[in-house]
């Protein structure tokens, strides 16, 4: 499988974030990724493209995941 996928990964880390996109390459996809910090960074990167997958850091985005999916609807 060799699939393209944009994504969004919100982490803090970006040691963290590399390792998450190495994983889905391994997996076999071709990744486009850009990591985000904060709600305004999320706001930001949704506004200019679309994006096939969003990883949330469950303790980032006001202290949840909910937060990310709230500001992504």
């Amino acid at each position: 499988m060799n699939s393209k996928l944009s994504v969004i990964i919100i982490e803090d880390s970006e040691f963290d974030a590399i390792i998450m996109a190495e994983v889905l390459e391994q997996g076999g996809y071709e990744l486009d990724y850009e990591r985000v910090e904060t709600a305004d960074e999320l706001q930001e990167a949704l506004s200019h493209r679309e994006w096939d997958l969003i990883l949330p850091d469950y303790n980032l985005l006001d202290s949840s995941a909910h937060a990310a999916l709230h500001i992504v609807q």
